[in-house]
C-alpha cells in the first residue's frame, strides 16, 4: 500500500529548494579595494520573483543572545531565515555554480585547491527602529570568520524588489589595525572607528563575490527605506582548503 497518496493534498508548507536555479545569463562587473576584489553579478537567479517567494516559507529567527536582545531595545532587528541542506533533495541547484564561479574569478588551482559551498542556506533579515544611532555608527562592519578551513569566500546576494538611491553594500576600513571583530564587536560599529572604502549600489536580484576573509564589509543603509521593511540578503559561503 502507497502510504504517501494524498499527503502533498495536505495542508502544509513545502520549501522547493529547486526554485533556487541560476540564469546563466549573468552580467558581470568588478570592484577593485586594497583588501581585495569584489564581483558583481547581475540577473543571479533565473526567476527572481520565485526566489523571493519561496524565501517567505522559512520562519525568522531572531539573532543574539537574550541579553544582546533586551540591550539593543528599539536600535534595530535582526534576525535569519535559514535552512540546513544535508540531505538528498534539499539541496539548491546553485550549489556547484557558486564554487565555479569562485574558481574562475579568483584564479584557483583546481589541482592543489577545494571550493565547497558550505551546505547553509541563509537569508539575513534586517531592520531599522525608532532608536537606530543613524548619525554615530554602521552596521555590521565584519570579516568572515574562518572555521575548519584556511580561506572563506562570501556571495550576498539582495533580495528586495527595489532599493532607494544610496543604498548597497560597503567596504570599510577600520582606523586601527588591531583584530576589529574581537574588540568591537559586529553589531553596530561607530563611524569614527571605520573609513568607507567604496559602496556597491543595491540592486534587486545583484549578488557579489568577495574574500569575506580578507574584506571588511558590511550592509550600508544610509536611507529610511528601512525603517519601514526588511532589508533581505542572502549569504552563501564558500570554503576554500587545501587538497592532500
Amino acid at each position: 500500500m502507497n502510504m504517501n497518496i494524498g499527503l502533498k493534498n495536505q495542508e502544509r508548507t513545502i520549501f522547493s529548494p529547486k526554485v533556487f536555479d541560476l540564469s546563466r545569463k549573468f552580467e558581470f562587473d568588478h570592484v577593485e579595494t586594497e583588501q581585495g576584489k569584489v564581483i558583481i553579478i547581475d540577473h543571479f537567479y533565473k526567476n527572481f520573483e520565485a526566489v523571493q517567494q519561496e524565501i517567505q516559507k522559512i520562519p525568522i529567527c531572531e539573532l543574539g543572545t537574550e541579553e544582546e536582545i533586551e540591550n539593543r531595545g528599539e536600535k534595530f532587528f535582526i534576525g535569519r531565515r535559514s535552512h540546513v541542506i544535508g540531505m538528498r533533495g534539499t539541496v539548491p541547484p546553485y550549489r556547484e555554480m557558486v564554487s565555479r564561479l569562485v574558481y574562475n574569478y579568483f584564479s584557483l588551482d583546481r589541482l592543489n585547491m577545494n571550493a565547497a559551498h558550505t551546505g547553509d542556506f541563509l537569508v539575513n533579515v534586517f531592520r531599522k527602529g525608532k532608536d537606530f544611532p543613524e548619525e554615530t555608527h554602521y552596521c555590521f562592519v565584519h570579516r568572515d570568520p574562518v572555521k575548519d578551513a584556511p580561506r572563506s569566500m562570501a556571495i550576498v546576494v539582495f533580495l528586495n524588489s527595489s532599493y532607494e538611491k544610496g543604498e548597497g553594500f560597503a567596504v570599510y576600513k577600520p582606523k586601527d589595525e588591531t583584530d576589529f571583530n574581537a574588540k568591537y564587536g559586529t553589531t553596530i560599529v561607530p563611524k569614527k572607528l571605520v573609513d568607507v572604502v567604496s559602496v556597491i549600489p543595491a540592486k534587486p536580484n545583484r549578488a557579489l563575490l568577495f574574500e569575506g576573509d580578507r574584506i571588511f564589509h558590511g550592509q550600508y543603509t544610509p536611507t529610511k527605506q528601512f525603517y519601514s521593511e526588511d532589508r533581505l540578503t542572502q549569504a552563501i559561503f564558500v570554503r576554500l582548503s587545501y587538497n592532500t
